[in-house]
């Protein structure tokens, strides 16, 4: 094994930073938990937008208006969820056992989750449930081949009928018949009702027939909405568990890496580093002198053998700056006021 891939291994097994690690890890859970929330925004816009939508009309562009305050409404619901939970994890792992802000915490994020759970649930139930339209397809359907079967009969009918109150009308003064307009309308009624008779019976055993054929074809389409809603429970499942593994391990990370600088900055050797490099800002120099360059600095590092690499002048930078030791380029302490800030990190 070359040198330069034992310390590449060495920097990845032994001394790379919980920061560096999980950085990436962090950012593709965090940035791909959003996706379950616009799926849940999706779904639940569906739901609540079909209740808004059976609100009478009370004003112009009403369903404009409802549909984005809809989408604006749940957009909201699913970020404070978002913060809720980060900040749960976060309260969880800094109290480190049970408290009740974090068991108050624990049941606001379990009635979000539920919240967003029922309304994503039900907007997907309301999305593919097509159980109005099977119904409606298999009335028309049945009521057409129905109708197709009757109409000849109904033809047939009508012709007879039209017969029939030709000769009803022929009644004299008395309203009597003759025989022969009595046999002629007994002929008529009869013929009528053979084909009503004839019609209603083939009719039935149609219809008895199409109910058993359109009956078992709604079933199985009513079936495989039941196999889509179980579907979408473990699809909403999935959703909230992204969001959740998403956001607490953000927030797990935000603790990781704290504590991980805080163990760095109360290392004894990185104070002593601060304390060499204090010595090298402060030389010759005064509160309102420009500090020196970084390169300056290595230079005078190699020039007295002082074990400090470039990554400690870095970090010191960034100390000194978030401790307002320096703003920008200009000290804005004295040596002993930074001496201080050095010095508070000796006390845990």
């Amino acid at each position: 094994m070359k040198l330069s891939k034992y310390f590449k291994l060495k920097n990845q097994l032994e001394i790379q930073p919980f920061q560096s690690s999980f950085n990436t890890l962090k950012e593709v859970l965090y940035y791909f938990s959003f996706l379950g929330n616009i799926f849940l925004i999706l779904f639940g816009f569906f739901f609540i937008k079909n209740v808004t939508d059976s609100i009478p009309p009370l004003f112009t562009n009403q369903a404009v208006f409802f549909g984005v305050f809809v989408a604006l409404f749940l957009t909201g619901y699913e970020l404070f969820k978002r913060y809720a939970l980060e900040q749960l994890v976060i309260a969880v792992l800094k109290a480190k056992k049970p408290t009740v802000n974090t068991f108050l915490g624990a049941l606001v994020c379990v009635g979000l989750i539920a919240g967003s759970f029922y309304l994503s649930l039900n907007g997907a139930h309301r999305l593919i449930d097509n159980t109005e339209s099977i119904t409606s397809t298999t009335e028309t359907k049945q009521s057409s081949t129905l109708d197709s079967i009757s109409q000849p009969y109904n033809k047939k009918i009508v012709v007879y009928q039209s017969q029939l109150d030709k000769v009803l009308t022929k009644s004299d003064t008395n309203g009597t018949y003759n025989r022969a307009q009595r046999k002629l309308i007994s002929k008529y009624e009869l013929q009528i009702k053979q084909l009503e008779n004839e019609r209603d019976q083939k009719i039935k055993l149609v219809d008895s027939s199409l109910q058993i054929k359109l009956g078992a074809k709604q079933d199985t389409q009513l079936s495989k909405n039941k196999e889509n809603d179980i579907a979408f429970v473990f699809m909403t499942f999935f959703l909230e568990f992204i969001i959740l593994i998403g956001v607490g391990f953000h927030g797990y990370f935000i603790i990781g890496s704290y504590m991980e600088m805080k163990y760095l900055l109360h290392d004894k050797p990185q104070i002593e580093v601060r304390y060499k490099l204090l010595d090298f800002i402060y030389n010759n120099r005064k509160k309102g002198s420009t500090i020196p360059h970084k390169n300056q600095i290595l230079s005078l590092i190699k020039i007295n053998n002082i074990s400090i690499n470039e990554e400690q002048v870095d970090e010191f930078y960034e100390f000194c700056i978030a401790t307002g030791i320096v703003e920008e380029t200009i000290i804005k302490t004295t040596k002993q006021q930074a001496i201080k800030e050095v010095e508070k990190l000796l006390i845990v």
